[in-house]
């Protein structure tokens, strides 16, 4: 409820969409226990973020990650072209988030090469993603608590990051997308 004080107060004071769209990320920064990473990438897209899959009031890990890698219509590799996740609470419900990006440069998915799905098992979590970013994200990268890896996807580009929170699991994905993953950015939980 506060949020959306929030919100619709700095509307009011600016009538801009821009307003509403910071007021909900900041949300994210001040939620109690949420840490945020720093934005990777670099500029377009429209914003997104799964900060709200369900609702304010629970706590959601990813359960099912599923990206794609996008192509030039001559084939080399551009980064990432989309980022899809299954979200699971620690009272089982889950919830499958929207598709952040389009997969692909061109308008047929041909230019566009299948990462697969990384699937988590029961009381494993992601604690830290590694990837490469400059003017989008090139190519992400998750590690669990059990020590298990995603496939590396896209192409090894950009400028290298690694992020991780010590004590925290990854929860959710924010960024900016249009054809390709533009930014993103990370938000990390405790476990209850």
């Amino acid at each position: 409820m506060f949020l959306r004080r929030l919100a619709q107060k700095l509307i009011e004071d600016e009538d801009s969409d821009e307003n509403l769209r910071y007021a909900a990320w900041k949300r994210d920064d001040s939620a109690s226990g949420i840490v945020s990473s720093s934005v990777y990438g670099g500029a377009g897209g429209d914003p997104y973020t799964d900060a709200n899959i369900f609702g304010n009031s629970k706590i959601f890990v990813p359960k099912t990650i599923h990206m794609v890698q996008a192509k030039y219509f001559t084939g080399t590799s551009i980064g990432i072209g989309s980022l899809q996740t299954t979200y699971q609470t620690f009272d089982g419900a889950t919830a499958e988030g929207a598709k952040f990006g389009v997969g692909n440069n061109t308008a047929t998915s041909s230019n566009a090469t299948d990462c697969g799905s990384f699937n988590l098992n029961p009381d494993e979590y992601i604690v830290k993603v590694t990837g490469g970013a400059k003017a989008f994200v090139y190519w992400l990268q998750f590690t669990t608590n059990l020590g298990r890896q995603s496939q590396m996807c896209g192409t090894q580009d950009g400028d290298a990051f690694t992020v991780k929170e010590p004590g925290y699991v990854l929860s959710y994905f924010a960024g900016n997308a249009g054809k390709v993953l533009n930014t993103i950015q990370f938000y990390w939980v405790k476990l209850p």
